[in-house]
């Protein structure tokens, strides 16, 4: 089972961000390109049974190694993170 069987291809948004666009998919979970109050975020929708370790993890590293966190939640039983885009 992919990403997509478990995360909503139609989400327009998430935790109060819109998503724009499908950056990428992984086994687990989608990635899209986001935006909340002109703020541009990486918005990874994890898929159904995926906790929210990966936002303790970065919140941890406060951006150090790679990309900072800006968000995390769950939503309608949606874990999501939300780190700065990285072009």
């Amino acid at each position: 089972m992919g990403a997509r069987a478990g995360v909503a291809s139609k989400l327009a948004a998430i935790g109060g961000w819109k998503l724009v666009r499908e950056a990428g998919v992984g086994g687990s979970s989608v990635v899209y390109e986001g935006r909340l109050d002109g703020v541009r975020g990486a918005v990874k929708v994890l898929g159904e049974g995926c906790g929210l370790g990966e936002a303790a993890l970065l919140a941890r590293l406060g951006g150090v190694w790679g990309p900072g966190l800006l968000d995390a939640g769950v939503e309608n039983g949606r874990a999501f993170v939300v780190t700065e885009w990285v072009e």
